[in-house]
């Protein structure tokens, strides 16, 4: 999965023109890769492997897309309050 840190993204204050707007330019980078703009916070890791963690504004699919695929004989349950 690309980390953002290996392309120097998130450090730049170029911008770019990306749906009508001006936005920095690891944004559409961000959103291809991750399915959001932020990296998660809050995250919490429990005794039972069950991760919770939040985004900036949706669930990163790209990112439980990659998960599945490495590890396929894991089992992802993914809750979320947001409509899909």
């Amino acid at each position: 999965m690309p980390q953002a840190n290996s392309l120097s993204l998130g450090r730049t204050r170029e911008e770019v023109e990306w749906h009508g707007m001006k936005v920095k330019v690891w944004e559409p980078w961000a959103t291809e890769n991750w399915g959001t703009t932020r990296n998660a916070c809050d995250a919490y890791y429990s005794a039972a492997n069950e991760v919770s963690f939040d985004t900036a504004w949706c669930e990163p699919i790209p990112v439980f897309e990659a998960l599945a695929k490495r590890f396929p004989e894991h089992e992802m349950v993914v809750i979320s309050d947001v409509s899909v």
